[in-house]
């Protein structure tokens, strides 16, 4: 990897965990200055946004699973059923025995 590339890369992981700790920084901030009642409104509300981004993840989750088995199943239903070529012909019973043909 180049060098510009791992500073960037660098420069980004740096800004991404600067905004977190100025949110987190806000966060304390608000809750030193909010009085009582609206700061159990606001962790009410912050509890609720999280339940909900928590039943996003679980349904995300999901839908990628349910891709991953639809891809392996058309992978494996692309070869060809190897069902299809048996009893060419011959038309039988399910004890084996082999039916008459009617004319």
């Amino acid at each position: 990897m180049r060098l510009a590339e791992r500073l960037s890369k660098q420069a980004l992981k740096d800004s991404v965990t600067k905004r977190t700790m100025e949110k987190a920084d806000g966060a304390l901030m608000l809750d030193a200055m909010l009085p009582r009642k609206r700061k159990t409104l606001y962790e009410a509300t912050q509890i609720g946004k999280a339940r909900k981004q928590a039943d996003v993840d679980e349904i995300l989750a999901r839908k990628q699973l349910l891709q991953a088995k639809a891809a392996s199943a058309a992978k494996g239903a692309g070869s060809g059923s190897k069902a299809e070529g048996k009893g060419k012909g011959k038309a039988t019973t399910p004890k084996g025995k082999k039916l008459k043909k009617s004319t």
